[in-house]
């Protein structure tokens, strides 16, 4: 095939294979979704106005809420109660009503489920989903929000994040602000996906939907009368340890490891057995590179919870990432022995073991990963290991990937997993494809731009390598390969200056990069500037004693004085 119209063929492919995932959205939104109207008519009677109130009668604040069974449950966040003296509900009939018993509460996930006493013929209640939305989902939130009652809006599934020892929550793009914690987040199916909870930090509003999933988990236990419950939060806020992780937590959520710590920090100064509290201050520190520092809190987290398998598997990968691997594998085996359903402990046990030269075990911990959540490789960190293996069994791993594509095309990180296997077997249409559709899902996917990039570059398509490696470094400027290889792609071109300040700015970012420096040198002698070629022959020379640095510092010495 003449490479010259190799992306036109490639193209066409790609429309061919798209072409059966819109057969399915097509026939999935005439078989089951809903108009958005009709959405909205079918759950506002199933939502509620929560009102509480101080000990004097006084309002205090409202949220929302939306009723889970015909015997009167609600599902609301839990800091919508959390002051109240007592509260009620107002339907969207215009009836008020009273939360009697608290039954059942998850404190971390700020979820309640509560009792009100209501006949059950004014009880439409909704169904939670067991499944978690995809990004770029849309969804509809009906709530209360500032007060202005039976407010919609809508948005897309921004982020499903998934954080160690939590669990997923959902990042949305529909607003939701105060008085709309609690409402329900629904799918164009009218299923509720996730309770909207409504945070501030640093001053912003952070739009999550605690997933219907972990609703779902909200097992009633012996009721609570409202009062007996507000006085067990009396009590709990005696001790503001509580209180100063829940803020950390939420840091947590939104990547703020930094400004998380001193928050966590201060819970295990007020309360030292505090085991969740020292497993994210292990969390945030390995986050921060603080590997060392994180293997201390992760051990603080044992010795208050010596059950606890996430502290265990943690303390494995911070221990993996100093080079201790024989420390790593002991303590993810722990971690295996107390949760043996862990995936992403067997992952990392396959790192670990394949660190330390034992491939076939390594690829049984994989196998074994895969084995218990086949989702589990796809997670950041773990996916990379399918194109890593050195095996020979890269038919298994396209086979897997391919698979899990199928079941779900929406996923870049698949997409991208997939398309590194084709480039490794030299089948680059292949891997075009699908940096391609990771991309069309994607838009601001690095990966897949420089993937792609390599691709283009590859078959020789030079402009088209530039678009792409300028479009990563948009994307993610900070990593020094990818302004390294578009320089190459430049020097091609014989484009030497943007070749030069490209080399340049990889140097910048890796002072030791090597071979940076050498391709600089390189490029100031095809223009003639052979002072500027000394100075990086010198730099080479001094940057490390290794036979291949001396090479290098040879090889473009003997350049200079060619010229």
């Amino acid at each position: 095939m003449n490479a010259r119209h190799w992306p036109l063929y490639v193209g066409l492919a790609l429309l061919a294979w798209l072409a059966p995932v819109s057969s399915v959205l097509a026939q999935e939104q005439k078989a089951g979704t809903e108009t958005l109207p009709q959405i909205i008519k079918r759950i506002q009677p199933s939502t509620v106005v929560v009102l509480t109130y101080d000990e004097k009668g006084e309002p205090i604040a409202q949220g929302s809420g939306f009723f889970v069974s015909r015997a009167g449950h609600i599902i609301t966040n839990r800091h919508v109660l959390e002051a109240a003296s007592r509260a009620e509900i107002k339907t969207s009939q215009g009836k008020v009503y009273p939360i009697s018993h608290i039954i059942a509460e998850d404190k971390e996930g700020d979820l309640v489920l509560a009792s009100v006493d209501i006949p059950a013929s004014s009880v439409q209640p909704l169904k939670l989903s067991d499944t978690i939305p995809q990004v770029g989902q849309r969804v509809v939130v009906i709530g209360n929000p500032l007060g202005f009652e039976g407010t919609v809006s809508d948005g897309i599934v921004s982020a499903v994040r998934d954080i160690p020892a939590f669990g997923k929550i959902i990042q949305i793009s529909a607003p939701i602000s105060p008085g709309s914690s609690g409402s329900p987040v629904m799918d164009m199916k009218g299923r509720v996906i996730g309770i909207a909870t409504f945070l501030m930090t640093e001053g912003q509003n952070l739009n999550f939907a605690i997933p219907s999933q972990r609703a779902l988990k909200l097992k009633p236990n012996k009721p609570k009368t409202f009062a007996e419950w507000q006085k067990g939060l009396a009590d709990e806020l005696l001790s503001l340890a509580d209180g100063v992780y829940l803020r950390g937590l939420v840091l947590v959520w939104t990547d703020n490891w930094k400004k998380a710590l001193p928050f966590l920090e201060r819970a295990v100064e007020k309360k030292t057995q505090y085991s969740r509290a020292w497993f994210y201050i292990g969390y945030c520190r390995g986050k921060q590179g603080r590997h060392e520092d994180a293997i201390s809190a992760f051990k603080q987290a044992i010795r208050v919870d010596p059950n606890d398998g996430r502290a265990y598997a943690n303390l494995g990968v911070a221990y993996w990432k100093l080079g201790h691997q024989r420390e790593a594998v002991s303590a993810l085996e722990e971690a295996i022995r107390i949760e043996p359903n862990d995936a992403a402990a067997y992952a990392s046990l396959s790192n670990a073991y394949r660190e330390l030269g034992r491939s076939e075990e390594s690829l049984s911990a994989l196998k074994k990963s895969v084995t218990v959540d086949r989702y589990a490789i796809f997670r950041e960190n773990h996916y990379r290991q399918l194109s890593d293996w050195k095996l020979g069994h890269h038919n298994e791993a396209i086979l897997a990937l391919k698979d899990a594509v199928r079941i779900d095309p929406t996923d870049p990180v698949r997409q991208l997993a997939l398309s590194r296997i084709y480039c490794e077997l030299g089948q680059y249409s292949q891997a075009y494809i699908g940096y391609a559709s990771a991309i069309h899902i994607k838009p601001d996917y690095a990966e897949a731009h420089l993937g792609l990039a390599r691709v283009y570059a590859v078959f020789e398509l030079r402009d088209a390598a530039i678009s792409a490696y300028k479009e990563a470094i948009r994307i993610a400027p900070q990593n020094s390969d990818v302004y390294h290889e578009l320089g190459l792609q430049y020097g091609e071109l014989d484009r030497h200056q943007e070749a030069i300040s490209a080399y340049k700015e990889a140097i910048r970012l890796d002072p030791r990069r090597v071979v940076s420096h050498l391709s600089l040198g390189l490029e100031y002698c095809q223009i003639g500037e052979k002072g500027l070629a000394i100075e990086e022959y010198k730099i080479l020379k001094q940057l490390n004693d290794s036979k291949l640095t001396r090479g290098f510092a040879n090889f473009l010495l003997k350049e200079i004085l060619d010229e």
